[in-house]
């Protein structure tokens, strides 16, 4: 037993409480792509507005040599809810995409 979570058992988190379970595979794919692609733009947003412009450059850096634990190490030093910051984000696009879905069905 690993406590690695899995990209299937993330999607199929958000797949349930999106409640999108019933839908054909297809449907499935492209809500989890348009949620995916909307969190990223929506946290990296808010990593923006609250990095202190003297270190975005260091950012940028970080983000283009793709090493994601030092990405990590490094927000967490400059944004002190950095943790809380991607969270929310997280809730705020799941309550939005439940939303959506529920107008859509």
């Amino acid at each position: 037993m690993t406590n690695e979570i899995s990209a299937e058992n993330v999607i199929g988190n958000i797949i349930e409480e999106l409640g999108i379970g019933d839908l054909p595979v297809e449907a499935q794919d492209r809500i989890i792509s348009q949620f995916t692609e909307n969190l990223v733009k929506s946290i990296a947003l808010a990593i923006m507005e609250r990095l202190p412009e003297d270190k975005r450059g260091e950012f940028e850096k970080l983000s283009e040599a793709g090493e994601q634990e030092k990405i990590n190490q490094f927000l967490t030093a400059q944004i002190p809810d950095y943790q809380n910051l991607v969270q929310n984000e997280v809730n705020s696009a799941k309550e939005e995409f439940k939303k959506m879905v529920n107008e859509l069905t």
